[in-house]
């Protein structure tokens, strides 16, 4: 369904080392000969990084890279040892299937694993859910290397784009991007997002909000593919599952609610707290009267982070009563008196039809009992910030033309951000044809982007990935700033004469406001032909406030 990406990158430091291993084993069965020195580890990491700086300075292979030693940074695939129970390898890797359900079922059982190592949140969830790996031996290298950074203050920006985090949202995001809807690499889209990963409860109804005002906006097929549905809309005197109410497969909403309080004279209004939980309707049941009126609708759910894994067994009897409107809660430690539903997210295709299954949406007609009352409507406040409408603003702003790119090379064809589906960045060998200059490849926003940009991502293709190349971005001003990126080695192709390479590059520690992204290449970068399939904008969404156990 879609290529693996190989998560391989080697970060080559100013003092000019290599970091590639744990000292289990030193260094051995590399073909060059190298010289091993060892450092300290962190306290939260097992074992002891081996840094291997090169006596000749033949480039690494990539047989050598791939023979990084099992296990690095404490709760990597290959710590089979580690504490309290090894690595958990259960769900699978690149989970398939027909509908976004499918894939979840295929991941149910992941869990989070040798937590005494790293702290929570830690494990297969981290790789897959959180990164989007999709296959065991590149989450291992990726661990490894990824430590390597880290402990350089060189390109700890870099590793600071990797935090572990409880990561329910981010299983959201996962199987979207595994489901390829509502667009094809999931939540990213062509108008304002670039990225298919967004990571809390925060971002997830942000997104969808946005998505439903761009659709309004933009009156033509393809734009606006999400519907927010909140909680007060969910009318069972006129049900209709993906447009007022959820489907199978909506997205849900949890927040910490904090009831109307009356002390004394007083009345204290109802609100919510930031702190939320994510989850994924499966089955849906719509019981109802004979003439048709919905007493009540009982839904199954899957979700990531619940007890620390991936889950297919929460159901409720009736959704409505896990409103503000009900006296239901889901427990958490993060509240004082639960968690309720605040709304639902609801993917909707080309043509602004709900994407659902329809055999997992049921009617049932109960012998007895009658439609459920109208409820009265009542507000309740909420604390939560939101880049919603700033969102949609942003797309008015930039209209159907969208963003500009642009390259300062003939050879180079740059119609849009590479989007690792359709849209790619070919390089031809340098010295070939006219490529024989500096490459100049400008992204202009527009306008500053309303979500912060903490970094991107480069996905490359080819028999080497390019090295030496500067990335500059700027805000409104046009005052560039240097982006970290690792320092690069050529790498051997595979047997086929291909690979991939994911390249992370940190604008900061923190999100920044970003118009600008330049990316320079000079004369002599391409030893090969090259093929930027993919660019990610990592944006900053605030603070992780999502609840870190749910029961």
């Amino acid at each position: 369904m879609k290529r693996l990406l190989i998560y391989l990158f080697i970060a080559v430091f100013t003092c000019g080392v290599l970091a590639a291993g744990c000292e289990e084993n030193g260094g051995e069965g590399l073909d060059t000969e190298l010289e091993v020195t060892t450092v300290e580890p962190q306290p939260t990491l097992s074992g002891t990084i081996a840094v291997l700086t090169p006596a000749a300075t033949p480039s690494p292979t990539f047989a050598q890279i791939t023979m990084i030693p099992p296990c690095c940074n404490g709760d990597s695939p290959g710590c089979e040892d580690c504490l309290p129970s090894g690595f958990s390898d259960v769900g699978d890797w690149d989970p398939s299937g027909t509908w976004i359900q499918d894939m979840a079922l295929d991941t149910v059982g992941t869990k989070e694993s040798c937590s005494d190592d790293v702290g929570s949140d830690g494990g297969k969830p981290f790789y897959q859910m959180r990164l989007g790996i999709s296959d065991k031996t590149q989450a291992n290298n990726f661990a490894c290397l990824l430590d390597a950074m880290a402990a350089n203050p060189i390109t700890d920006d870099i590793a600071a784009l990797y935090y572990r985090e409880a990561w329910c949202s981010e299983t959201i995001s996962y199987w979207h991007k595994e489901a390829e809807i509502p667009y094809d690499s999931g939540y990213r889209n062509g108008n304002w997002l670039y990225d298919w990963q967004l990571t809390s409860t925060s971002a997830l109804r942000d997104y969808y909000k946005a998505e439903e005002f761009i659709g309004q906006i933009f009156d033509f097929p393809g734009i606006g593919r999400g519907l927010w549905v909140d909680w007060y809309d969910l009318d069972y005197s006129d049900f209709k599952p993906g447009i007022n109410a959820p489907a199978p497969g909506a997205y849900v909403c949890l927040k910490c609610f904090v009831p109307l309080i009356e002390v004394g004279s007083i009345m204290y209004p109802a609100y919510w707290l930031s702190s939320g939980h994510s989850m994924m309707v499966d089955e849906m049941t719509v019981y109802q009267t004979q003439s048709g009126e919905v007493i009540r609708v009982h839904a199954t759910f899957l979700e990531g982070n619940s007890g620390n894994r991936v889950k297919d067994t929460r159901e409720m009897d009736d959704i409505r009563e896990f409103t503000p409107w009900g006296s239901e809660y889901i427990e958490s430690s993060a509240c004082d008196y639960g968690m309720k539903i605040c709304g639902f997210g609801i993917d909707l295709d080309l043509w602004g039809n709900p994407i659902y299954d329809e055999s997992r949406l049921h009617y049932i007609t109960a012998l007895e009992g009658s439609a459920a009352p109208d409820l009265q409507q009542f507000s309740v406040q909420d604390r939560d910030s939101s880049y919603a409408d700033s969102i949609a603003s942003y797309a008015a702003q930039i209209g159907r033309a969208g963003i500009k790119v642009t390259s300062s090379s003939a050879d180079v064809s740059v119609a849009g951000i590479p989007d690792g589906e359709r849209n790619q960045w070919e390089f031809p060998k340098d010295g070939t044809g006219r490529q024989s200059q500096q490459i100049e490849i400008t992204i202009d926003l527009i306008a500053e982007h309303p979500v912060p940009i903490q970094g991107i991502m480069l996905d490359w293709e080819g028999q080497s990935i390019p090295d030496g190349y500067d990335i500059l971005w700027a805000g409104e001003n046009a005052r560039y700033n240097t982006a970290t990126i690792p320092s690069l080695r050529d790498l051997d192709p595979l047997d086929d004469g291909e690979y991939t390479g994911s390249i992370p590059v940190a604008f900061g520690k923190s999100g920044q406001s970003v118009r600008y992204i330049k990316l320079i290449f000079p004369a002599g970068t391409f030893e090969d032909d090259a093929t930027l399939r993919n660019l990610r904008f990592i944006h900053d969404w605030g603070p992780d406030n999502d609840a870190k156990d749910i029961s």
